[in-house]
């Protein structure tokens, strides 16, 4: 399953359905990741960090009741006992400011946030802005590079025999 387990509301009805369809000695793999910035300048990396952090977990992050993924799945009960983890890779890509907005914008949490807050429309902006101010950079938004970093964590379960 690839990064959606913590869109599920209940793990149970999910792992029932994987034992009834996977074969003994069958591998269930899920995996999910934590996005994290990144630029040229650790302190710079740090704040945009806290800033990410806060918006994306802490303020958007309650508008989904099953994030999970904050805790890279230690909290879920998978159902096998035969459990390997690997959290040794991680996906690295380019980004510009505003396509981490665009990121934001795309998630379900935000959306959730707004129907609950359609007044608040700017957060969007204010990330930008305090993103942007952190960088200290004469660039706009839209060219204004960044690293987005997820480092992934895999959990593989085996049916037994």
């Amino acid at each position: 399953m690839a990064s959606a387990l913590h869109f599920l509301p209940n793990h149970k009805t999910f792992f029932s359905e994987v034992d009834r369809v996977l074969k003994p000695g069958g591998c269930l793999a899920v995996y999910g990741y934590k996005p994290l910035l990144k630029c040229d300048d650790e302190d710079k990396t740090t704040e945009l960090n806290k800033i990410w952090k806060y918006y994306l977990y802490e303020k958007l992050g309650q508008y989904q009741p099953y994030l999970t993924t904050i805790n890279r799945y230690l909290d879920v009960d998978f159902p096998y006992s035969d459990i390997k983890r690997d959290e040794s890779i991680s996906m690295v890509s380019d980004l510009t400011v505003a396509d981490t907005i665009g990121f934001i914008e795309s998630t379900s949490m935000y959306r959730m946030y707004l129907d609950k807050h359609p007044d608040d429309s700017n957060i969007l902006d204010e990330v930008q802005n305090k993103l942007m101010a952190v960088l200290d950079v004469d660039t706009s938004p839209e060219k204004t590079l960044l690293k987005r970093v997820c480092p992934i964590f895999l959990i593989m379960c085996r049916k037994p025999k």
